[in-house]
């Protein structure tokens, strides 16, 4: 976790900067639910840049009582992480405000390239945006991954907790915590439980 002297790269942000974040993300009619859905699910899922862009539809399911988001599989074991109902929501309202029902998640808007898929580096423009509207400065996707990981500590979140919903680490680790059927408490216990950022008032539609 990023130490008490924080540079630029060991940043991570407040709840109430996500908050400032969020809100200045919600601001566009056209684009503002698909930004704060970004942010939201990049923050609460600890992604990566590869991660997030990579999203499709077909990722976001139930499994037992709770949202997950499928990763993708390694040689021997699928990935995935946990997410709140309330971003679940937020990416089911996504897909039904842009009318996407299968393929790549998160979609441009604009009218030269509509329906095509966002470029790693278009999010990153979003989330740099985003940051720089809402006065918490240049911020990256890893920022956005860093403060969930940091606010998930800061929730009570253990470290094998954090190894796994951060997959790095041990792999073999995180596997073992996060590759469960959700009947024996690993997802009930997933770092992404310790995230705890009101943002009820400031979302597009709430």
């Amino acid at each position: 976790m990023p130490s008490t002297k924080e540079t630029s790269s060991t940043r991570a942000l407040t709840k109430l900067e996500v908050r400032d974040l969020l809100e200045a993300a919600g601001a566009s009619n056209r684009t503002g639910l698909r930004n704060q859905a970004l942010i939201l699910t990049i923050v609460y899922a600890a992604l990566r840049r590869s991660e997030i862009a990579g999203l499709m539809v077909e990722d976001l399911r139930p499994l037992g009582r709770y949202w997950i988001l499928d990763l993708g599989d390694t040689d021997t074991e699928s990935t995935y992480v946990r997410i709140p109902d309330q971003v679940a929501r937020v990416i089911e309202s996504v897909q039904d405000q842009y009318e996407i029902s299968s393929g790549p998640l998160w979609r441009s808007v604009s009218h030269r390239t509509h329906g095509e898929p966002l470029s790693p580096d278009a999010i990153y423009a979003i989330v740099r945006s985003a940051g720089q509207t809402a006065g918490v400065g240049t911020i990256a996707i890893d920022t956005l991954r860093r403060t969930g990981l940091r606010l998930a500590s800061d929730g009570g979140a253990d470290l094998p907790q954090i190894q796994a919903h951060g997959r790095f680490g041990d792999p073999a680790s995180a596997a073992r915590i996060h590759n469960a059927d959700g009947e024996d408490g690993t997802l009930q216990n997933s770092a992404a439980a310790h995230i705890r950022i009101d943002v009820s008032e400031v979302l597009v539609g709430a």
